[in-house]
Formats: structure tokens, sequence, C-alpha cells
């Protein structure tokens, strides 16, 4: 899936910045993505909606939502329960806001 992912954000011109050493596919990576793909960024216009849906789809989809049932489920997340708890919520209406033409 990484490969895929870094294929992707290169034909989208948002490739790994040189000097980074963090990986692409990471929950706060892929949020970082979708909120450039859908309100740009300094030098990059927001992308069309059916990119959005279809990083949504590939990359964020899949998942976030059992990612953050994992975290949910954690007896130490305490802080990070109630983001999980936000996230999964924010993907769900995401995803049902994808479904929508």
């Amino acid at each position: 899936m990484l490969a895929e992912l870094r294929a992707e954000l290169a034909r989208l011109g948002l490739g790994r910045q040189e000097g980074v050493s963090m990986y692409e596919d990471h929950l706060a990576a892929v949020c970082e993505t979708m909120r450039v793909l859908v309100g740009g960024a300094p030098g990059i216009e927001a992308f069309p909606f059916s990119e959005q849906r279809s990083f949504f789809m590939a990359y964020v989809s899949p998942w976030v939502p059992e990612c953050c049932n994992a975290i949910i489920s954690s007896a130490i997340a305490n802080y990070y329960r109630r983001v999980a708890e936000l996230t999964q919520l924010f993907v769900a209406i995401e995803r049902d806001s994808f479904a929508i033409e």
C-alpha cells in the first residue's frame, strides 16, 4: 500500500519533500493530504471533487475507521480515545458525503 500511496501522491504533485523521513501512510499524513486536496495550500489549488473522492476511498476510508476502533479500545488511550472518536465520526460523514453526487 505504501508504494501505491507514494505513486498516487507523486501523480498528484504531492510527493514526499526532500529531507522528510516520516512515512506517508499514517493517519495524520492522509488527513493532511485530504486537507490539501480539499482546500489547497500555498501554491497549490484545491483538487477536483473526483480526485478528492478517489483518494479518500482508496487511502482513507478502507483503514481509518478500524484504526480509530483500535485506539478507542486501548486502555491507555485517554486523550487519543476522544480524538479517535471525533475522527471516526468525521470520516463517516465524509464517506457519506462522497457517496452523494
